[in-house]
């Protein structure tokens, strides 16, 4: 859950550069196996302007909601910690791209990530696997992005 909220906050464009190292710090625990989420007092301790936070959820709600509707245990597989230890990795990833100071390469990746945040909470293996693959594809395009932008 902390991941979802987290990834939520990822949306919105100055909250990004910190939420999207929160997103990458939590990966980099999931990859490292652990079970449970740690961050920084500091982080813990620092407050988020109200209006934008409520903002954020308010605009994601609906469509987590929705996809709850749909989202159950299936595909056991992914379970197994191996599959937690990939889907940290590419958490971490995905953590990174939200991070970038490059106008809306934040809200692909942060979608991408609260979609895997769904699918890890309710052990759904066909969306996980699913995020993997809209996660590539995100990575694929901001690459992409990012080098016409810079060779051009």
């Amino acid at each position: 859950m902390l991941l979802v909220l987290v990834a939520i906050l990822s949306a919105v464009p100055v909250v990004s550069l910190l939420s999207g190292a929160l997103v990458a710090i939590l990966g980099a625990q999931m990859a490292a196996g652990r079970t449970r989420a740690w961050l920084p007092r500091a982080v813990l301790d620092r407050e988020l302007p109200g209006e934008t936070v409520r903002a954020a959820l308010l605009a994601f709600e609906p469509r987590v909601r929705a996809a709850e509707k749909w989202v159950r245990p299936r595909w056991k597989f992914s379970e197994a910690p191996i599959i937690d230890r990939l889907n940290g990795l590419v958490i971490v990833l995905l953590g990174m791209l939200i991070a970038l100071p490059f106008p809306f390469t934040n809200l692909g990746p942060a979608f991408v990530v609260i979609f895997m945040g769904i699918g890890l909470m309710e052990r759904d293996g066909l969306v996980q696997v699913s995020a993997v693959v809209m996660a590539l594809a995100v990575i694929s395009a901001i690459y992409h992005f990012i080098l016409v932008g810079i060779v051009g």
